[in-house]
């Protein structure tokens, strides 16, 4: 689902414009999922910061 091809802004117009995409299993099977509930608005959001290991951009001088 997520494309590290993508940026912000392909990733934001995929969930606004088909917000039901296919998650293929391990085993091969699929199964349609929901990323936003536009029928009932029945959403949440949660941020999270991601950071690099040793010299990445965002993990410059942390320890």
């Amino acid at each position: 689902m997520a494309n590290s091809n993508e940026g912000i802004a392909e990733k934001t117009r995929k969930i606004q414009e088909d917000h039901v995409q296919i998650l293929r299993r391990d085993d091969g099977s699929t199964k349609n999922i929901r990323l936003l509930d536009k029928e009932h608005h029945n959403n949440r959001l949660q941020v999270i910061n991601q950071y690099e290991e040793s010299g990445g951009a965002h993990g410059a001088g942390l320890t």
